[in-house]
């Protein structure tokens, strides 16, 4: 597949893809679980917001009534 001028048997672009592969895959494993946590949070702040943006609009509109 791939081909180095000083590497013609291809060992070394071999060796590199099979280090490289399984690493690339690692990454993406942890980039998907860092990305399941960070929408979690996410999610979680704007409930809480909500929440206190419904109760803050409660409390002023049971005082002006």
């Amino acid at each position: 597949m791939f081909q180095l001028v000083c590497d013609p048997s291809g060992a070394v672009v071999e060796v590199a893809l099979k280090e490289l592969v399984p690493a690339v895959v690692r990454w993406g494993d942890k980039l998907d679980q860092i990305s399941r946590v960070l929408l979690a949070h996410i999610l979680a702040s704007a409930q809480v917001s909500l929440l206190m943006n419904i109760g803050n609009f409660l409390f002023s509109y049971s005082h002006v009534s």
